[in-house]
């Protein structure tokens, strides 16, 4: 195609193509030279991946100026907005290997956004085909990690999303729900056990718990669910790696501000909910949705306080004793049952790690020590008392973690197991074998003995990996590209065939419109379900035999 002037016209959104006749040409040092090409290869090939007109067009203007050598002109002064200086200092930055940070502020927004660039073909298969293994027990979220370069989180959320259909029943917006969960997974901090990592475990283990329910129980309310999920995503937010007594005793912000009561809980959920509100995540739920939904997972948070654990085990175990424990009548009782049956839930995917495979169990086993001996070194800095399991000097590792399964982990899932069916087959089996392990261990085993590594190299490690990529070739890494996703990779566990159809592709979606829609006041529970109507074979063949409980009413 020509302009008017017989030239030939280029295309506003066609990328800009580099061949070997529009290499730079000039006077300066060879490698000077080479490492301007590499420079203009990669921000092409980052152009190619980019979805954002505004950031494809800013993109092109940087190219061009790097073409024309016009950077090197003292005298030129680019036309660049003030709104637009984050993209070029982030470019920049990617050039000079400077660390930045993770948002892109679009003008005209006020949140940030994410600057996403796709993976490659080769990773993004490895991704979506990884992510259909949540369906089982022995899922290895740090493989994930590695796969979403220290981004698992929002990764398995937004796969969760999709496979429970919550963007369609409750109309909800793809792309507000992912920017909330990058910006909960972007306020994890990079502690050795409480990260990302650790809540994408915790959402794991409840999608899996859930799908066991939805087995007997196929309609199961889904705004419950949706709950459960959120509050895995959300329940250690901006966890600053002590506990509820280091803060207390140091008299800190949060303490004063909470009154010593559940002091990082109430943090972690009040912290999920500003961002919620701000970015308008949840826009487009009633208001009696969202006031339901809120409830139920400040609840839920609020009961992953390890000092109400014995009361909530104890509380739960006496209600599976009551011949009327419902779920799904619109009385009081049920709602409160259902409340405390997902709160066990959350603590108990909380808690899950001895019940984990070996390998994952001896990570987290890990992770946590290494965690609990770092306060344990700022409580004798500051001359206080150090917390239980937190001396470094004292503690035992092996009888700490025989002790806790024996009286925290063991009972809580003795009693799921009553609930949810494959507890018994999948997650007590393992809890055996990992008790058997740490029994089998030296009664003096230390840290490096222990877990083949010392603290400082694992510290290390998972900085890196929960770090995000910070440099275009991180972005650009390849990941086994030549890998069959169908075959075992190194380091995780062995995959189930690969799901035929693609994942749903998130990224790609158009932006759901929000509007405040108008709804009927709600009851308790909205899908309105006759007890009557949830029976299917498979529970009633778990009935018959004994190995659940029952949660419906006798009529």
């Amino acid at each position: 195609m020509f302009n008017g002037n017989g030239e030939a016209a280029t295309s506003p959104t066609a990328p800009i193509t580099l061949s070997p006749l529009t290499r730079i040409q000039d006077e300066r040092p060879r490698h000077i030279r080479l490492t301007k090409q590499i420079a203009l290869e990669k921000l092409q090939n980052l152009e190619l991946f980019l979805s954002d007109e505004h950031a494809k067009k800013e993109l092109r203007s940087v190219i061009d100026m790097i073409m024309n050598q016009k950077l090197d002109d003292v005298e030129f002064s680019p036309s660049i907005s003030q709104e637009d200086t984050n993209l070029h200092s982030f470019l920049e930055a990617q050039l000079t290997n400077r660390r930045v940070g993770d948002n892109y502020r679009r003008p005209g927004s006020t949140t940030a956004t994410p600057l996403r660039v796709a993976e490659s073909p080769a990773r993004a298969g490895l991704l979506s085909h990884y992510l259909t293994q949540m369906d089982k027990w022995d899922f290895d979220v740090f493989h994930l990690e590695q796969l979403t370069n220290g981004r698992p989180l929002t990764e398995a959320f937004c796969y969760v999303c999709e496979e429970f259909k919550f963007f369609d029943t409750f109309e909800l917006c793809p792309k507000l729900l992912r920017e909330w969960c990058f910006e909960i997974e972007t306020s994890y901090k990079h502690n050795p056990y409480h990260n990302s990592t650790h809540a994408a475990d915790v959402l794991h283990g409840c999608y899996w718990f859930a799908l066991g329910l939805l087995r007997i129980y196929p309609l199961f309310p889904r705004l419950d669910l949706l709950s459960l999920m959120l509050a895995a995503v959300i329940h250690d937010t901006d966890h600053p790696g002590v506990n509820n007594a280091y803060l207390s005793n140091t008299l800190s912000e949060l303490s004063i501000l909470y009154n010593d009561r559940s002091i990082l809980e109430n943090h972690h959920v009040s912290e999920a909910f500003r961002l919620a509100v701000k970015l308008q995540a949840f826009a487009n739920l009633s208001s009696g949705q969202f006031s339901r939904l809120r409830k139920t997972v400040v609840e839920m948070v609020l009961a992953t306080d390890m000092s109400q654990h014995v009361a909530i085990v104890s509380q739960f175990e006496a209600r599976l004793k009551n011949e009327n424990f419902v779920l799904f009548d619109d009385t009081p009782e049920a709602a409160s049952n259902m409340q405390l049956l997902l709160n066990f839930i959350l603590k108990c995917a909380d808690i899950s790690n001895p019940t984990r495979p070996l390998g994952l169990s001896k990570q987290w086993s890990a992770r946590i020590t290494c965690e609990f001996f770092a306060q344990g070194d700022r409580e004798k800095l500051r001359n206080i008392p150090v917390s239980q399991f937190m001396d470094r000097n004292t503690s035992n590792i092996r009888g700490t973690q025989i002790g806790f399964i024996n009286y925290v982990v063991a009972p809580a899932f003795a009693l799921l197991a009553s609930v949810v069916p494959g507890v018994r087959e999948e997650c007590l089996v393992c809890m055996e074998q990992v008790l058997a392990y740490w029994q089998s261990c030296a009664e003096a085993g230390q840290f490096a003995d222990l877990f083949g590594e010392t603290e400082d190299e694992l510290t290390a490690r998972v900085r890196r990996s929960v770090a995000p990529a910070t440099s275009l070739d991180d972005l650009f890494k390849p990941l086994n590209s030549s890998a069959d996703p169908s075959e075992p990779t190194a380091g995780c566990l062995p995959h189930g065939p690969p799901r035929h159809q693609p994942i749903f592709n998130l990224s790609s979606l158009p932006s759901r419109p929000v509007t405040r829609r108008t709804y009927p006041q709600l009851p308790p529970h909205e899908e309105g379900v006759a007890s009557s109507t949830l029976t299917s074979p498979g529970r009633s063949a778990l009935l018959k035999a004994g190995s659940l409980v029952s949660l419906v009413p006798k009529h």
